[in-house]
């Protein structure tokens, strides 16, 4: 479940439409763990490898030139 403040709409209408598209579950977080524990890395290390393991989910959370723009700096 998401909220937001009640003016957050109006005042940051980019920030709703991704927190719109945003889902995950405690299984995919559980994920990142558990390979930041097994490959001994940072939570950055974790998150650009749970990043490139689920590019079709998180994509599916951003507008194309944002997701493009991740993707080239990955």
């Amino acid at each position: 479940m998401v909220a937001v403040h009640k003016d957050l709409p109006d005042q940051a209408p980019e920030v709703v439409e991704f927190l719109s598209n945003y889902e995950t579950s405690s299984e995919l977080t559980e994920e990142a763990l558990y390979y930041m524990e097994d490959n001994d890395v940072t939570a950055e290390e974790a998150a650009m490898w749970w990043l490139e393991e689920h590019q079709d989910l998180w994509t599916s959370w951003v507008p194309d030139d944002i997701a493009e723009k991740v993707l080239d700096a990955m």
